[in-house]
């Protein structure tokens, strides 16, 4: 008996414009605002989409200058990257929403279908048209309204907040205290709206400066019984707030030196999760024994990529409950405007999301 497996060459393509890199470095550097075609080599596996929605994580730094892609020695030949950017030349960004131009033959898609591009896809977002792996593309629910759209383009910060809060990492129960720092973050924003949501009281840290003031009236709408500046001073603050009530989980997406003195309250879980600022995690680990707290790491596209097509689906579609968070996002009409006034915003400035619109 013969088997003979046959692959499918495409046609499906489409003249696309982005942002490209042929290697890794300071985006500055290395990113080109190109003219290419934007073309599948697979029918059974790709689709050709068109987008209408990018977002510009401080992340998608990390991915292009290479902090991010686990890069390999010799002697671990084998092992999985951290995130599979797909060879170069890449586009920037890693997720969107866009609209399925040529849906191949995939089983689960159409032609037409508002969709969402999740990190996995290992393909970049930030071009006119591009091809992705359909096994990480969803469609959106028709109950997703046009203005929310922009905000849904970010549905991996609403991913990691409900996996954070999942009962995988912490058994939160009502009263329980959950303390996030990163309080700027739109990640930040929707665990304070879930943990809320689930009865525990929540105090966010947010770094001094002049974010400070419009995530702290952002985070109490949403449901934290306080904010503090994420420093030594604000942790003192917390101690005196929470008293005897257990920190059941500690939500870290900052690091950094003001770490060691709020991870010294917790008598539950760390997650730690994001770019962490390159600042790393500073703590001595005597409060962490003494107080037996448990610290793991949360990494979104492993995450999403381990899950299979329907559990993604599933997830996608809790996380997009997320959507009730009232987060800013200022939109980015064109692709040169990265360099004119979408990177500073993006990566010096922080506390909104800045969103190409095709």
């Amino acid at each position: 008996k013969v088997t003979v497996s046959v692959l499918y060459w495409s046609a499906m393509s489409a003249a696309s414009k982005g942002f490209r890199y042929c290697r890794t470095g300071p985006l500055p550097s290395v990113l080109k605002l190109e003219a290419f075609s934007a073309s599948a080599v697979d029918l059974e596996k790709q689709v050709l989409v068109k987008m209408a929605y990018a977002p510009i994580h401080r992340t998608d730094a990390a991915i292009i200058n290479g902090t991010a892609l686990g890069r390999l020695s010799p002697t671990q030949a084998t092992a999985t990257p951290a995130v599979n950017a797909g060879l170069f030349p890449r586009i920037g960004g890693h997720e969107g929403i866009g609209v399925v131009v040529d849906a191949g033959r995939s089983q689960h898609l159409r032609a037409g279908d508002r969709v969402w591009i999740s990190p996995s896809a290992s393909t970049g977002t930030w071009a006119t048209h591009v091809v992705a792996d359909s096994q990480f593309v969803h469609a959106l629910p028709t109950s997703v309204d046009t203005k929310s759209l922009p905000l849904a383009s970010c549905a991996t910060a609403l991913f990691a907040a409900k996996q954070i809060l999942s009962r995988q990492y912490a058994k939160i129960e009502a009263g329980d205290v959950v303390l996030v720092n990163g309080g700027s973050s739109l990640t930040a924003a929707a665990i304070v709206f879930h943990a809320k949501a689930a009865g525990a009281q929540v105090v966010a840290a947010v770094a001094p400066g002049s974010r400070f003031a419009a995530a702290k009236s952002r985070l109490a709408d949403l449901g934290a019984s306080a904010i503090v500046e994420y420093n030594p001073k604000g942790a003192r603050e917390v101690a005196k707030l929470v008293g005897d009530k257990r920190v059941a989980l500690f939500a870290n997406g900052v690091g950094g030196p003001a770490f060691n003195d709020f991870a010294r309250l917790v008598r539950g879980t760390c997650v730690t999760y994001g770019a962490q600022h390159g600042a790393g995690i500073m703590w001595s680990g005597g409060h962490q024994i003494f107080n037996g707290m448990d610290h793991v790491g949360f990494f979104a596209p492993r995450a999403l990529s381990k899950m299979t097509l329907q559990e993604r689906d599933r997830t996608f579609q809790e996380a997009l409950s997320g959507l009730e968070v009232k987060y800013p996002v200022e939109p980015v009409k064109s692709l040169e405007d990265l360099a004119l006034s979408a990177w500073d915003t993006t990566y010096l400035v922080g506390g909104k999301k800045c969103v190409f619109t095709f």
